[in-house]
């Protein structure tokens, strides 16, 4: 939640949903160092509590800066010694540009940023003390959406005022690769936000993607459902077709 009065942190409360009912693991709420924007930017694992937020470096004008943090957060199973640890770890990036895109995936957390290209950041969070950069890699324009699938990782976002699709080899953290971009052509995504309007199949080699695009001579807006294959073997995304659909 955002706390009252201050527009620019975060509090995250933990609780633990067992048998016997609803348990606090976290006696006060864990104030984090930047504002945490969506569910995406937050991890418990190993009793561990992982965020991403972003916050301003200078009190004078707008820079933002990506804070990873992590916390300490016991279970409630676990047996532990009687002390509060608080933050035991972290890590800041990308001073002066803005978070977008961010996605765990077991002890990896792929961030992206954004000012005139597009950095994708590979954060290893096996030592959670030590948040380290494994690797990065700038590509053109953004990503809003990313969505791992094994050694490979889907994004959905803009490059030129358009909805443009990309894959990416992850199994290297520290050299990641763009294997694949895509320009969709339309102008507008709710898949860009919103993860419940893409529908990923990879075992049927299939993505698909709602696509709304505006025609500025005739005022015409159109919408689609655009078909891609996902070749997860051969790591790969090529445009199928599309299927028109208003929505």
């Amino acid at each position: 939640v955002t706390p009252s009065g201050v527009w620019d942190r975060s509090d995250v409360t933990i609780f633990g949903l067992e048998k016997s009912g609803l348990i606090k693991l976290t006696p006060q709420p864990i104030r984090t160092a930047g504002l945490v924007a969506d569910k995406f930017k937050m991890q418990w694992r190993d009793n561990v509590l992982t965020t991403i937020s972003e916050k301003n470096k200078n009190d004078g004008e707008w820079s933002p800066t990506t804070v990873l943090e992590n916390f300490r957060v016991w279970g409630a199973n676990v047996i532990h010694p009687m002390v509060v640890e608080g933050r035991i770890g972290r890590l800041e990036l990308a001073e002066g540009e803005s978070l977008y895109a961010t996605r765990f995936a077991g002890n990896k957390a792929y961030i992206v940023t954004f000012l005139q290209t597009d950095p994708l950041w590979v954060v290893d969070l096996s030592d959670a003390e030590n948040p380290v950069i494994a690797g990065q890699l700038e590509v053109p324009g953004w990503s809003s959406h990313l969505e791992p699938i094994g050694d490979l990782l889907l994004s959905i976002g803009w490059e030129s005022n358009t909805i443009a699709a990309s894959l990416f080899d992850v199994a290297d953290p520290a050299a990641p690769k763009l294997l694949r971009r895509l320009d969709l052509g339309g102008s507008y995504s709710e898949a860009a936000w919103d993860e419940q309007a893409l529908k990923v199949l990879p075992d049927d080699g299939l993505a698909m993607i709602p696509l709304t695009s505006y025609d500025d001579a005739s005022g015409e807006t159109t919408s689609v459902v655009q078909l891609l294959d996902l070749d997860t073997k051969g790591g790969d995304l090529k445009l199928r077709g599309t299927i028109r659909h208003e929505f």
